[in-house]
């Protein structure tokens, strides 16, 4: 397709050439994601950090870039995670969260417990059926009523977060309601040889 462009005539009209410039950019994407998912991203190798210091991390350039995400972390929450594929999870959901919600605010909480770290994603976008929660987490699977051409969804952004989860022993679920928004929860284990809150 790429070379398409290349070829085409010079008085090709503009509307045209944008129109396959956009296809070329989503096949790109869709390829990209496709790739993230059969190798694993959960698995590569990335430094653990504490989870506040993760999360201020993120904050800190959602505010640079003028995005209204609203972070709430309890006053202990040092518990490590892998910093890159949380991450990388956490950009797939707020990024979702505000495309689909017509930019509304965004609110991340986190918590860490004896046992878990919990991170919690809190949109205002149109919701989701009953019957459709657990297919959202499908490979190429859409809500033709809020994905579509105009906000580039692919269908594998959370699929890819189920997947990161998965590798590192986490899960991750949805509560929605249509017109209520979603919160997504991901919980990511405690290392066995990670020392709990308040041990000596």
């Amino acid at each position: 397709m790429q070379l398409e462009l290349a070829l085409l005539p010079p008085e090709t009209p503009r509307e045209q050439v944008q129109s396959l410039d956009a296809e070329i950019d989503t096949m790109n994407r869709l390829v990209g994601q496709t790739l993230e998912l059969a190798r694993g991203l959960g698995k590569h190798e990335a430094p653990d950090m504490a989870l506040s210091e993760l999360l201020a991390s993120l904050q800190s350039a959602y505010e640079r870039e003028g995005v209204s995400v609203g972070f709430r972390v309890a006053p202990v929450c040092d518990q490590r995670v892998p910093s890159a594929p949380l991450r990388r999870i956490l950009d797939n959901l707020i990024g979702n969260a505000l495309r689909h919600g017509d930019n509304k605010p965004v609110e991340v909480n986190a918590t860490c417990s004896e046992s878990a770290a919990v991170v919690t994603v809190v949109d205002q976008g149109p919701g989701i059926p009953p019957a459709m929660r657990e297919q959202v987490f499908t490979p190429f699977f859409r809500l033709e009523d809020s994905r579509n051409p105009a906000t580039g969804g692919s269908g594998l952004g959370l699929a890819i977060v189920s997947h990161v989860c998965d590798a590192h022993g986490g899960t991750v679920e949805v509560d929605s309601k249509p017109g209520r928004g979603s919160t997504f929860t991901i919980r990511l284990p405690r290392r066995e040889d990670e020392p709990c809150p308040g041990a000596p």
